[in-house]
């Protein structure tokens, strides 16, 4: 392997390291014993108290007419019935679309749209190279092994070490990962996209045999990438994530797997899809920031408009304008 490549392989595998045990160093040394202390006067205060295993829809309000759903345990148990409420969550969701979501829709399609048609011309003029091709395909593995790794590695850093922020987000990212793939891979198999090196390098659809939209690697890379950036909402935290997902995105492009509307698509299937799961699942009470559906922000910018402004009309004639202060002798 070309001392390149090398150089590259062990950057990738800095990043996994770090993404899994950067948290020691951005959260408080006494993180641990607050949390004891907490839990201990808890246990004392009402030691026959069970804990709520239920989420109230007011706390998640960023997805409209969602059902209450149980509280994550970060664990095997129960995963099937989690899988099926989500993957219930996921495909319904087109139901709850509103006017508001044109905002982002309508751009969406259209830059969708656009890479359709320059997709065969903008594959064509990348290099051709096959050491160049292969190198590219292995990076975009190694990026989203990096990001796989690292959330499996702290969701079993935290069994080991008892803390519950960490297994909540190696745990909910493999949930996003997986729910994203599911999705992927229906559109994959219905669609059947040929790939730039299959057939005339046009990317047809409805072609036997190939697999080619949408991306994958993008989806889990950006799903992942998505759980870890909001769970740990810090700017290293998010660079890291999101530029490792958008490394194994144009590592897709450039090993000639797929086109540049494939792993956009994937990417925003991924990014939807943890949204969701992240939203639905989290627990506030372990830290992390609050991360709006795009829905909520196209009807949140909707609502913000002049035509829900209060007007600054006062009739003169009022308690605040009297008709005989604004003109003496008038009245």
């Amino acid at each position: 392997m070309p001392i390149q490549m090398r150089a590259i392989m062990l950057a990738i595998s800095w990043a996994s390291v770090s993404l899994t045990l950067q948290q020691a160093l951005l959260e408080p040394h006494c993180h641990h014993k607050l949390r004891s202390n907490r839990m201990a006067q808890r246990s004392r205060a009402a030691p026959k108290r069970k804990r709520k295993k239920w989420f109230s829809p007011k706390q998640h309000a960023s997805i409209p007419d969602q059902e209450p759903v149980p509280r994550s345990q970060h664990g095997f148990l129960g995963l099937g019935k989690d899988f099926l409420l989500d993957q219930k969550q996921i495909w319904t969701s087109p139901a709850r679309l509103r006017f508001s979501d044109t905002d982002w829709l309508v751009p969406l399609s259209g830059i969708t749209a656009g890479l359709f048609v320059t997709d065969r011309d903008f594959s064509k003029h990348l290099k051709q190279n096959p050491t160049t091709i292969s190198h590219y395909k292995t990076l975009s593995n190694a990026g989203v092994g990096a990001l796989i790794g690292g959330a499996g590695g702290m969701w079993l850093l935290g069994h080991v070490s008892h803390n519950e922020h960490w297994s909540e987000t190696g745990f909910l990212a493999g949930e996003a990962a997986l729910n994203s793939l599911v999705a992927v891979e229906s559109f994959k198999y219905s669609l059947r996209r040929e790939r730039p090196y299959q057939g005339n390098g046009a990317g047809s659809f409805f072609q036997n045999g190939v697999t080619s939209f949408p991306s994958e690697h993008a989806a889990a890379a950006w799903s992942v990438a998505g759980v870890i950036a909001h769970e740990y909402p810090h700017p290293f935290v998010k660079v890291m994530a999101y530029g490792l997902a958008s490394l194994v995105t144009v590592s897709r492009v450039k090993a000639h797997q797929h086109f540049p509307s494939d792993v956009l698509v994937g990417s925003v299937i991924g990014n939807l899809v943890a949204q969701n799961i992240y939203s639905r699942h989290h627990d506030p009470n372990l830290g992390g920031g609050e991360w709006s559906s795009w829905n909520a922000i196209a009807r949140a910018v909707e609502s913000s408009g002049p035509q829900n402004l209060g007007s600054p009309y006062v009739p003169l004639d009022s308690w605040i304008y009297p008709l005989s202060t604004v003109w003496p002798g008038s009245v």
